[in-house]
């Protein structure tokens, strides 16, 4: 007698539990990238950045109506329930998979929907987005849904037909939340199509209805349109047919496709590369044992076989094409969706581990090990706990330090971001003109400002490194004389104005002095800010400690620039925690002897905001711009204790600084010796000492 068929779901009380947890650590304030814009735009029911996001706005404005806790979390909510059940989605996957494989007979099949459940929101793809405000979790789960209708109709029999138009319904629903992730299913699609069931292309009335469907669910997309005509805010101009084709296909972030140092192949290789890393590898081995298996079932089972194991390498798609930095949770994001797939595909094929009739040891061992999904264990507690206190200080802060009707400049996504929801959800400081620097050659971020008395909507150029800076500095040069100006922490740092926390003001008479508004707000919670960083957690891979490292940064630079060096330093103390106390006792006590220029700080390349590691070679810098150049050393050394070589390359620019060039070169060598595949990093210094050689 056969065994019972394996559940087809996985058990939703330890779901639940998870949930709970998340939702205990998921974040209630201010947070890292969209976050802020995200709430935005639900709130007020309108569009995010391309291509819009109308689904995640809509789902989102309705989980604002809970009344449980800040607007934030509530969003940050909506994220821990789609999360879970996409994991719950993936569980069921895998279950259908055993039976549709005729493996439901094998001992360990019961346990495949719970340990693919839980391999799936272990995975760093779905937990990195399961306690913060963002469209993946929604995006991931209507994906799921494709992918399971799509391997229901690859199967065949009863019912098939209409599977197919159920997965292009949630293919157009999950197009209208994040594009990328319902090409992963329409690729899955057409896999199928091309090796199980080519028998729909001598009827493609089918495919006909099935892209019907797909386009229904893309017509959420006429709420941009609709809500930019009721006067809600939007990053495009949806209005017109063009301004709505480029707001829907992100034509300002055409640029990305295939960007960065890596080829397209490179992208491939490492996209594929990392979803078999992120689903924990055993997977793979079950995908390998589910192909050898399928030679020994039915023609139906050997369809339905084939079906999984062709669509879960076309769901990688998008993932290979745009290619993963691991460090930033939107780019891994795009991984959720295979990942989900392969955990509950190789968790079917490893019931294969223990042949029928048999004990299930191997096999019930090879699921533990496969839902506890190894590679994402050393990251999980901080994907946990999402919410950071130190950026809602932060964050009110930007808000309240501004003088009244002044011109504020920001750049990053956070300092965007935190404006932005603090504007729709509270109202706030509607006097204020904000320009987002990397938004200042677009038309309708101009019109946004209208309604200050310093702009009537046109745009104005002036000069500058790049266009942005060029359309800046004209808004800039618009205010000046009759606004205040507030350059923001993420902006430029040098030059003058008055130090208000984290802006450098520029007063509304015209008259510059170098000061620091004792009296601001941004200054009276500074201490307070860094309090909350050093008690919280550090956000997304040390995400959060990264901004607060920046602002931090920016504003020790502006007040030793204009002599308050005890305060400069111990605002840059405050970001280099983690180095041994000795090390940041160095920044301590400290009465400037002299004040020279500050030596540009040796960079990591490809890193967010910045580092520990760089905030200590600030330090070194900041250290010898006031003449304790002993001390600089002393830091310095510290940090090439620690294993970090740029400390050299660092003290080479303190030795140019000080015309020490024959100093300078031997630190140069030094470097290179030390880690000869960083020595691109040295040209700016090599062209420095080359040029003052020839002088």
């Amino acid at each position: 007698m056969s065994a019972q068929p394996a559940p087809a779901r996985p058990h939703l009380w330890w779901l639940i539990g998870a949930g709970c947890l998340l939702a205990w650590h998921a974040s209630a304030g201010p947070h890292l990238y969209d976050a802020g814009e995200l709430v935005a735009a639900a709130f007020g029911l309108g569009g995010a950045h391309a291509p819009g996001q109308p689904l995640h706005a809509l789902a989102g404005h309705a989980a604002t109506l809970i009344p449980l806790g800040p607007l934030p979390y509530r969003l940050a909510l909506l994220s821990v329930i789609t999360s879970v059940a996409a994991a719950h989605m993936a569980g069921r996957l895998a279950g259908a998979v055993v039976e549709r494989a005729g493996l439901a007979d094998r001992p360990a099949a019961r346990w495949v929907p719970d340990a693919a459940a839980l391999a799936t929101l272990l995975s760093q793809p779905v937990m990195r987005q399961a306690g913060r405000v963002e469209v993946y979790g929604l995006a991931v789960l209507l994906a799921l849904a494709a992918l399971d209708a799509i391997l229901r109709w690859g199967a065949g029999g009863p019912g098939a037909g209409r599977a197919l138009r159920v997965a292009g319904l949630y293919a157009g629903l999950a197009g209208s939340v994040h594009p990328p992730t319902a090409l992963a299913t329409v690729a899955a699609g057409a896999a199928v199509l091309l090796v199980a069931r080519r028998d729909v292309l001598r009827r493609p009335r089918a495919l006909g209805f099935a892209a019907t469907m797909c386009v229904l669910g893309l017509l959420t997309y006429a709420y941009l349109p609709v809500r930019a005509r009721a006067g809600a805010a939007m990053w495009g101009e949806p209005t017109t047919w063009s301004g709505f084709v480029d707001y829907v296909t992100a034509a300002a972030y055409r640029q990305n496709l295939g960007g960065g140092e890596r080829s397209l192949l490179e992208h491939g290789y490492h996209g594929l590369a990392y979803v078999a890393w992120a689903s924990g590898l055993l997977p793979v081995l079950g995908l390998g044992l589910l192909w050898h298996a399928r030679r020994h079932g039915t023609a139906e089972q050997r369809r339905a076989v084939a079906a999984t194991l062709v669509a879960v390498p076309a769901t990688c798609v998008a993932a290979m094409i745009i290619g993963i930095d691991e460090e930033i949770p939107d780019m891994v994001a795009y991984a959720a969706a295979p990942v989900a797939l392969l955990i509950a595909a190789g968790a079917a094929g490893l019931v294969c581990a223990s042949p029928a009739g048999r004990r299930a040891t191997v096999a019930t061992a090879a699921l533990l090990a496969l839902a506890a999904n190894g590679p994402a264990l050393p990251h999980l507690l901080e994907a946990v706990d999402q919410d950071v206190p130190a950026l809602e200080s932060l964050a009110g802060a930007l808000v309240d330090t501004p003088p009244p009707r002044s011109l504020v400049v920001v750049r990053s996504d956070f300092v965007a971001a935190a404006w932005m929801m603090a504007r729709e959800t509270d109202g706030a400081r509607p006097d204020v003109a904000l320009l987002v620097s990397g938004l200042a050659t677009s038309s309708w971020h101009w019109r946004s400002l209208a309604r200050h008395p310093a702009f009537d909507g046109t745009p104005a150029r002036a000069e500058g490194a790049d266009l942005h800076w060029q359309y800046t500095h004209g808004a800039m040069r618009l205010a000046i004389g009759k606004v205040a100006i507030a350059i923001g922490p993420d902006a430029p740092v040098d030059g003058p104005g008055t130090v208000a926390g984290p802006y450098r003001l520029l007063p509304a008479s015209g008259v510059v002095t170098d000061a620091v508004c004792e009296r601001c707000t941004g200054e009276r919670v500074a201490r307070y800010i860094g309090d909350d960083s050093a008690a919280g957690p550090g956000g997304d891979r040390g995400g959060a400690l990264a901004v607060l490292r920046d602002y931090e940064a920016s504003r020790a630079r502006r007040l030793l620039a204009r002599g308050r060096t005890a305060l400069g330093l111990t605002s840059i103390r405050r970001a280099v925690r983690g180095i041994p106390e000795d090390e940041r006792r160095l920044l301590d006590g400290v009465a400037a002897t002299q004040r020279r220029a500050t030596p540009p700080t040796v960079e990591e390349p490809g890193t967010f905001m910045l580092t520990r590691e760089e905030a200590v070679r600030l330090s070194a810098a900041l250290l010898w711009s006031v003449g304790e150049e002993g001390r600089a050393s002393a830091l310095l050394a510290g940090q090439l204790d620690r294993g970090e070589p740029r400390a050299l390359l660092q003290l080479g620019w303190l030795r140019h600084f000080d015309g020490d060039d024959a100093g300078a070169r031997e630190a140069l060598a030094a470097f290179v010796s030390t880690a000869p595949e960083l020595q691109a990093e040295t040209s700016p210094l090599s062209e420095a000492l080359r040029a003052g050689a020839t002088e």
